[in-house]
């Protein structure tokens, strides 16, 4: 912190606000914007998006071995409400037999 003489305030500020889904994408967040904008085609939110699809893939796949099955997967709050290319993504590669994405379900608001 002393290097760029920063205070604890603005290191927790850095950290917790700046990182992560906008550090990678540089604008924003928010999920819902980062699909808008991947849509228009802006390459650094698109990365964003794969990335937390990637990471939640990984912690899916982890609670299933855990388990050593899965009986359903339920989306909840704005991922579950509103986002139905993370849902898809999230569930993209696994095998029929461990995940089937119900798409009629998925889309629905």
């Amino acid at each position: 912190m002393s290097k760029d003489e920063l205070t604890l305030h603005d290191m927790s500020t850095l950290l917790n606000k700046f990182s992560g889904l906008y550090g990678i994408s540089g604008s924003s967040n928010d999920k819902r914007d980062l699909i808008a904008a991947a849509a228009e085609g802006d390459d650094q939110a698109q990365l964003a998006i794969d990335v937390f699809c990637y990471r939640l893939k990984k912690y899916i796949g982890a609670y299933a071995a855990a388990l050593g099955h899965v009986d359903g997967l339920i989306f909840t709050g704005g991922i579950g409400e509103n986002a139905v290319l993370v849902r898809e993504k999230s569930c993209e590669g696994w095998p029929k037999w461990a995940l089937k994405l119900t798409r009629y379900v998925t889309r629905k608001p």
